[in-house]
């Protein structure tokens, strides 16, 4: 997201993670009294009216995640209701919109995915690497079969890449495994 942004690229960063690690990451967290991610989800606000503009990047704005969202799972039986927080976005001048999940195959993890237009998938350059990446791109498969016909898998992103014999394997494994996704 910061990359994006960093590039010129009006950015909008939504952490669907409770614990919000993303948010956290760039410095960011919900604001008191402002509406969250929680009261999005419950159809009580706009996801906009809960996005926070990042200090240093002025293209990029965060939905910080919020405890609250451990509820989400339960409490929001429909998978598209990030769906319709999504929508009036599309009409908006934000060019890129990131949902960013856990790396579990989570009901919110499907819920985003319905949500989307298309994925990114993140995997580590450790052992499980490759592990993860077979049981994510079932998990776009499903999502796509069952919720969202027109998902796209963009890419595949390695990250955690470092100079060790492991990394170096695992990435070679990425590139045969998926030629062409991986950037």
């Amino acid at each position: 997201a910061s990359g994006l942004a960093h590039a010129g690229i009006k950015t909008l960063l939504v952490d669907l993670v409770p614990s919000g690690g993303s948010s956290r990451y760039l410095g960011v967290g919900s604001q008191n009294g402002s509406p969250d991610l929680w009261d999005v989800m419950r159809g009580r606000a706009e996801l906009l009216t809960a996005a926070v503009r990042h200090q240093d990047l002025p293209d990029l704005e965060i939905v910080p995640a919020t405890r609250r969202l451990t509820g989400y799972e339960l409490e929001m039986r429909g998978p598209y209701r990030l769906r319709v927080a999504l929508a009036p976005l599309r009409r908006r001048e934000r060019q890129c919109v990131l949902l960013d999940t856990g790396p579990s195959s989570s009901l919110s993890t499907r819920k985003a995915l319905a949500a989307a237009d298309s994925v990114l998938l993140v995997v580590e350059t450790k052992a499980p690497g490759l592990d993860a990446l077979a049981s994510q791109v079932a998990l776009v498969e499903e999502v796509r079969q069952q919720m969202n016909p027109d998902l796209d898998l963009l890419g595949i992103v390695p990250s955690r890449v470092s100079r060790t014999r492991l990394s170096r394997v695992t990435l070679a494994g990425l590139h045969a495994e998926s030629p062409g996704l991986l950037l």
